[in-house]
This record gives structure tokens, sequence and C-alpha cells, in this order.
């Protein structure tokens, strides 16, 4: 069994500002959530809400004086589409900016009396992004829905309940009902029949629905809000679930005219083009597109920061800080809300003074390409930044500490847990070589590191389709359990989307190409590469000479290089043993077959023990060439590990050949 190296672990430094958002860790998570409208105290929608978003090429015109939300209520108001699709990649806030529009949006100038959306529209919003057969999620969704309209008929008729009229959720027959009318039988009588009836009979949530929507129509005609339905994250149930909810509620729209419904539909880019290929029914609607780009990073963090500095300096606590400085002395010092505020607030933004687009270096390109417009993705690495352990320790040594790219990317994989831990809060990246779950026997531990890079190849290359990975991964000789595995782990992590395509079980892959592609690049980063050596189980005699440490911590320096190279080599002896160039027991390799070589030739895969290990010797001719060496390590010592380690000395091109050719 391969283990981890644990040997020993940094000693994380405190600091003001990280003891204080401890104090005050209710107000930060909820300031910061991803739910801009969920119910807070502390930060309302309204103040956290950022409106101010880049035009996209190939979108509408670009006005540069016009917000998004104005655009689409200037184009609703002067047609009547009946489908919306709103255009963007993941965590840029494509369901957001549609909550915002038709519930919170006020677009009257001044002496212009202009109806918000929300006089004019009812939102019916329903999240159905967990994967569930076809008839779970359109009943989920017709159920959610149905929901939404019953509250909003009850706060217009008197609080009266659709769901305790007789019979309701069973016929939709209108000719039954007698509308606001009562019943000699008793409430409780007919609830206890109704619920009966739905326990024998086949109880459909679309009659339901339609049901409601007529008798709204019959009761309401002249006051009642034009109807926009919007599933959340449809793109993330298979193809027939799409097409069936996008057939039926188009079905439902041209039932009740334009002028009473529309869909509204927030898609990704790559989803967008799939329905496009697969002639969805959406282009017969003529629908109006809208394309997001990216909200403003220095607006969206400086609108959730301002309201926490708002709320904690209201308050009247006083919270007793435990001090430690860099010589290890403790105090407990009182310190006021309003003065927690300033120094939370600095903590914070001092995580920001790092622009990745102010700055080529490749380490923060990597970052960028994580983020790619995603707001979520944005907000959770500078947080993740400010508060890591790489952080604190800078804080504590100088006024205004500064991070270096290896530094700034150091801190976002390590947070408060001082190492890579893909599943942390904020941590949107994968160990490449630690993506099974099951811990490996000896004889296929090798395959249980490589098929996770093995695996980012083939996406890169473009397979994106299950059966075309698990064929290859299959034919150069990894397990079938490593390889489901390896699919969920990817999956958890938000790098791939499995779509279903047919009833033979073959999915489509739905990728993000910008996060895909920086996971390839993060084997070209020395921070990343020292981070999954520290967390990637290896042989047990390795893993004796190898320790966790700290990338700002002087007296780690050299130990870290030496657990990396250890690492190198172990990497370098999996890919050996997965492509057959080695073998155990004097048995013969099993993959020395032409067919087998002609295929592994075919998916040209590299090295990536050679990618790594050469932009990790860079990195190290560099420190030593600009005298950027702390002056604790032991310069010779130093340099002998640069010009003698055997494993570093690979050239580039070494890195882009295939690994068969070697």
């Amino acid at each position: 069994m391969r283990i981890p190296p644990t040997t020993r672990s940094p000693v994380a430094m405190r600091s003001r500002g990280d003891e204080i958002a401890r104090a005050f860790r209710y107000e930060l998570l909820d300031t910061f959530r991803e739910n801009v409208f969920s119910n807070s105290a502390v930060a309302p929608a309204s103040e956290i809400y950022v409106s101010h978003r880049t035009w996209m090429a190939g979108g509408p015109p670009p006005a540069p004086h016009l917000a998004h939300e104005h655009y689409l209520y200037q184009q609703l108001q002067s047609h009547t589409p009946t489908v919306v699709l709103v255009i963007a990649g993941a965590g840029v806030g494509k369901t957001t900016f549609l909550q915002y529009f038709f519930r919170h949006f006020e677009p009257r100038p001044a002496g212009v009396p202009m109806p918000p959306p929300r006089e004019q529209f009812l939102l019916l919003d329903c999240d159905i992004r967990q994967p569930e057969p076809q008839a779970a999620a359109m009943d989920r969704a017709y159920e959610m829905w149905f929901a939404i309209l019953n509250e909003d008929f009850k706060a217009a008729h008197g609080n009266i309940d659709l769901r305790d009229w007789d019979d309701f959720a069973i016929y939709d027959d209108l000719q039954r009902w007698s509308p606001l009318a009562t019943s000699a039988e008793p409430r409780a009588t007919r609830i206890e029949r109704r619920l009966h009836a739905r326990a024998t009979q086949n109880f459909d949530p679309r009659k339901l629905l339609r049901a409601a929507i007529r008798l709204r129509r019959q009761i309401a005609p002249a006051s009642r809000r034009k109807l926009v339905f919007l599933p959340d994250n449809l793109d993330q149930n298979d193809l027939t679930c799409q097409h069936a909810l996008i057939t039926d509620v188009l079905h439902l729209v041209q039932e009740l005219g334009p002028e009473e419904a529309m869909l509204a539909l927030p898609l990704r880019p790559e989803s967008r083009a799939r329905l496009a290929q697969r002639r969805f029914p959406l282009p017969t609607h003529r629908p109006l597109e809208l394309e997001l780009g990216p909200c403003d990073e220095a607006l969206l963090i400086g609108s959730r920061l301002g309201c926490l500095r708002s709320h904690v300096g209201r308050s009247r606590r006083i919270v007793d800080i435990d001090m430690v400085d860099e010589f290890g002395d403790r105090a407990f010092t009182p310190i006021r809300a309003r003065q927690a505020a300033e120094i939370l607030g600095d903590a914070i933004r001092w995580g920001l003074e790092d622009r990745i687009a102010a700055n080529p270096d490749p380490a923060l390109t990597v970052l960028g390409k994580i983020v790619s417009g995603s707001a979520r993705r944005s907000k959770d690495l500078r947080l993740r930044v400010a508060f890591s352990g790489v952080a604190k320790q800078k804080r504590l040594m100088r006024q205004r500490p500064h991070l270096s790219p290896y530094a700034f990317l150091d801190a976002y994989l390590s947070g408060e847990e001082g190492k890579l831990v893909p599943s942390s809060t904020g941590c949107a990246l994968i160990n490449l070589f630690d993506t099974t779950r099951s811990g490996p026997h000896r004889e296929d531990a090798a395959f249980a590191a490589i098929v996770g890079v093995h695996f980012l190849f083939l996406l890169r290359g473009g397979k994106l389709e299950t059966s075309q990975i698990r064929g290859d991964l299959r034919a150069i000789g990894h397990p079938a359990p490593f390889i489901e595995e390896c699919l969920a782990t990817y999956k958890e992590c938000g790098v791939v989307h499995l779509i279903e395509v047919e009833k033979s079980g073959n999915q489509e892959i739905m990728v993000e190409a910008e996060l895909v592609e920086a996971h390839y690049r993060l084997l070209e980063q020395p921070a990343y590469v020292d981070h999954v050596a520290m967390t990637t189980p290896v042989d047990p005699r390795r893993a004796a000479a190898m320790r966790i440490t700290s990338g700002s911590d002087p007296e780690d320096f050299l130990t870290r290089i030496h657990t990396t190279i250890q690492f190198l080599q172990q990497i370098r002896e999996d890919e050996r043993r997965v492509f057959g160039m080695t073998h155990q027991d004097s048995a013969p390799p099993s993959r020395e077959s032409d067919e087998c070589r002609r295929r592994l030739r075919r998916l040209r895969f590299c090295a990536a023990w050679a990618i790594m290990a050469h932009h990790y010797r860079l990195r190290l001719e560099f420190i030593l060439e600009h005298g950027k060496l702390p002056p604790e390590v032991d310069q010779a010592e130093f340099r002998r590990l640069v010009e003698e380690e055997e494993i570093l000395h690979v050239s580039r091109e070494d890195v882009q050949r295939p690994f068969i050719d070697w």
C-alpha cells in the first residue's frame, strides 16, 4: 500500500486579520455567499449585486453606456420573444442575472413611468442541477413551478391555496371547479380524500401545473403577469431530458401565446452549440440571445467587502484576539468591532493586490484560466489566498507584503490546510496523480497514479465521449474501476459534466476548455508539483524520505526540493511501468505487441514527469542566476542539487516527445 508523506506539518503563524476572520466567521461567509438572493441580514442582495459587465464580441452591438439589464429590458418592451437565451460560462452569473432582472431590476429613468419587470413578469425558476432520471427531473420542475404559481395566487386572492381545492391535484377539468366557492365537506376531510386519491391514482405534476395556469387565466385575466419558465442547470442533465422539458415548455408557451409566457434558458456556450447540432426546437422560435460578459472583478469583491466592513463596524462586540507575533509570543488583545472591520478589510484587500490580468507570469496565467470569467471562482480564489497560511506568514514579516507568482499559486493551493486539498472550500483543482478513491495494491499502484493525467491528455486532445476515453485507457492497461473513479473525481471537481446521449450508456463529456488547459499547464508550475508531491501516495520507501513543507518557510526550502525530486522519480517509475518499459518478477511485459505500440504512438502521450522536471529545473536555475536564494539556505548544496540531480536534466525536446519514443 502506498502512503502520502505525512511526517511533519508546517506551523501556521497567525495574525490579527486571521483571528478576526475566525471571530466574525458567520459575517464573512454570509457576505461572500454564492447565492446572492438568499436571505441575509449582513449583505442584502441590492448591495452586493454587480450589474457592470463586459460586452462580449459577437453578441448584441456593444453599448458601454448600457447595462445588460437595460438592454434586455428594451428588447422585451419592443419584442415578444418566446425564448430568451442567456449565454455565459460556468460561474459567470447567468441565473443570478435573470433572477435580479425579473425580481429586482428598476429601469425607471427620472420622470418616465416605466413598470419594472417584476410587475410585468412572474419568474418560475427551478434548479435541476442534480442528475436524475428524466421523469424525476421533469416532475420536480413542474412541482416547483406550481409552488411559485400557487404562492403568487395566494397573495393575489386572499390567501386561497390551490392545493385545497376539490380534486385539483388529480383532474384538470375546469368544469368541476367553482372558483372561490366553498364546499360543505369539512376541509380536513377533503384534504384526506385528495391525498388518498393521489396515493392510489397516477398523479401527474404536469397536469397539475397546466390546470393551475388555466385556472389563473380564468380568475384574473386582466391582472396576471407574463409567466417566465426558467429551468436552471438544465444542460447538466442528459440530452433526452433536455429535449423533453424544452419541448414541453415550448408547447405550453405556444398554447398560452407569447403575450402570456416565455422560456428563459441559461446555457453555457458549449451547451448552446450542442443544442444547435442536435436541432433542438429553439431555432424555430427565433430566440432572443444575450451573451453575458464577466462582472467587473474589483466591483464584485469591493461591494461585498463594503457590506462586510459596514455590518461588522456597526456591531458593539468586543473580541479578545489571541495574537501571535513573529517571535512566537502570545497575548490576548481586546479589539472593538469598528477596528476589527478595518483590519479584516485590509486582510482581504491585501489578497487582491496581485492582479492576474496585470502580470503575464505563467503561474498567474494559469489562475486566470481557472477563474475564466467566473465570479464564483474569482471570489473563492481571492479569499483563499488572503487567508492562506502563506499569506499569514507574509503579513507577519512585512507591513505591505508582496506575493511572487510562485507564492500566489502556492497560497491558493495550500489554503488554511497547508497543502493541496481539492475538496476544500474554494479549491477548484485536481491532484492529477491521485484521482482514484481506492487504495491501490502494489502491482497496480502505477495505474492509479497515472490514470488521472492520461485522462487529462485525452480530454485536451478532443476525446469528448466516455466510450472513446474508456476504450483508449483500457487498451493501454488502465483497470476499469480506476477509470470510473477518475471520471467521478473530474466530475465532482466541476472540470467535466456528463451528458447521456443514448440508451446504450455512452455519454458526451461537456468540458470547460480553459479549465482543462489550466490543469495541463499546472504540470509546468513548480508550486503545483511541490503540492502534489506532498499529497500523492507513494512507495513507503520514498515516503520515509519526504516531508510536508511550507513554501514560505526558508528552513523548508531544500527539504521541499528533495521531497519533489523523490516524487518525480516515483512518477517516472510509474509511467515506465504503465507503458510496459519495466516489469516485475522477471515476467515479460504484457504490452509489447505491435498493436498496442501503434495505439500508444497514435495517442502521443507525453511523459508527465518530464514536463514537471523540465519546468522545475527552470525555476531552480532562475533562483540561482538571479540571487533569489534565501540567505538561510546553503548555496553550495543548492547548486550541487541543481547540477547533479539526474532527473532534472530534461530538455525541451524531451518534453514534447511522446513517451513511447523514449
